[in-house]
């Protein structure tokens, strides 16, 4: 006779085996909500061409079932974003759910995954509310928390004896889990905190307030081409010959 305390492992043990025809009938449906257009376009496409080589990899198969991959654009709107969730749920029956690159399109489409038990697994943003308050069983973070690298920076900001620093970022969730990362490690006195346009390509504005208040160091998160135009600006200004940047 089985002994008591092993009939839960073995009978776990058959269903497994006699769901594992059906399972290799039904892929795994997998939704991918990615940000091909709109200003998070640039880590967008980084992930989906990734996301696309790995399912080429795997010969579309996930634990060696067959996977269904679903994609659309958000377009890095959090309204398009909750749209999509929505139908991946109800129409297409998603098991997981992965792709999107900013954090407040992982905030708005949290709570209707968590309320469906649908896994999401994040590429890319880790939003500190999923950290703490609004923290879920079925929130994955497989890339990092947003302010963890900038404790880092701020702390090597700090040991390279930078005394003021002029911080940026663009105004969403984001922008601000890592200027506060920042804030929480920096010793020196930060001159100014501003937030910018999210999409935002001109920064003339932001170099003029640079230009005026002299810091030593600018730390700024940026993501995508806001970073790479920010980069283009400072350096044709002139600032970089005299004030660090910190990233």
């Amino acid at each position: 006779m089985t002994p008591v305390r092993t009939r839960p492992l073995l009978a776990a043990a058959l269903a497994l085996a006699f769901a594992a025809p059906a399972l290799a009938a039904d892929p795994i449906k997998v939704g991918l909500a990615l940000d091909i257009s709109g200003p998070f376009a640039a880590g967008g496409a980084e992930t989906r061409d990734a996301i696309n080589l790995a399912i080429k990899l795997l010969d579309n198969k996930l634990g060696g079932y067959p996977a269904e991959f679903i994609q659309a654009d958000t377009a890095g709107s959090p309204d398009q974003a909750k749209q999509i969730v929505d139908r991946f749920i109800q129409q297409n029956k998603i098991d997981f759910f992965t792709g999107p690159v900013p954090s407040n399109v992982a905030l708005a489409v949290g709570p209707a995954l968590f309320a469906a038990k649908v896994p999401f697994i994040t590429a890319n943003p880790g939003p500190s509310q999923y950290a703490g308050a609004q923290c879920n069983p079925y929130f994955f973070g497989q890339s990092y928390q947003n302010d963890t690298w900038d404790e880092a920076a701020g702390q090597w900001a700090s040991d390279q004896g930078l005394k003021s620093a002029f911080i940026l970022a663009p105004n969403y969730p984001a922008g601000r889990d890592h200027l506060t990362g920042f804030k929480r490690t920096y010793k020196g006195n930060v001159v100014a905190e501003v937030y910018g346009k999210v999409g935002q390509l001109d920064y003339a504005a932001e170099l003029a307030q640079i230009r005026a208040a002299k810091p030593e160091a600018v730390f700024f998160f940026l993501p995508g081409a806001m970073g790479i135009n920010f980069i283009k600006q400072f350096v044709a200004s002139g600032l970089s010959k005299d004030v660090r940047l910190v990233t």
